[in-house]
């Protein structure tokens, strides 16, 4: 449940969904389940999928924050959140190290083991 009071003015926010990787159908549902959800709390929302608009494109339109909703590859390996990073995006989300170093997490168990 959305605490109104905390954030009580509408946000702008730019949806990644879809993308370029093996998970891309499950992306575009995530990204449709998450645009409906901000939009039901009263967010101005926008659908962008990286496989048809370049994120430079993205990061152009006017927005308060970049919700990824983008699986496997790329969304969640580090690389999209170091691109926006670079172009200057508020993302939701880990990190790119962060982001990296869970995506590897099952091939490297020792590494998450402190």
């Amino acid at each position: 449940m959305i605490d109104e009071s905390r954030n009580p003015q509408p946000l702008c926010v730019a949806v990644l969904a879809g993308g370029d990787s093996h998970e891309r159908e499950v992306s575009l549902a995530s990204g449709a389940e998450a645009l409906r959800a901000l939009e039901a709390a009263g967010h101005q929302v926008e659908l962008y999928d990286p496989a048809q608009t370049p994120l430079d494109e993205v990061a152009g339109c006017r927005f308060d924050v970049c919700f990824i909703a983008l699986h496997g590859g790329p969304g969640e390996d580090g690389r999209i959140q170091r691109q926006l990073e670079q172009l200057g995006v508020v993302y939701t989300g880990s990190p790119p190290g962060a982001s990296r170093r869970n995506e590897y997490s099952g091939k490297s168990p020792r590494r998450q083991r402190t």
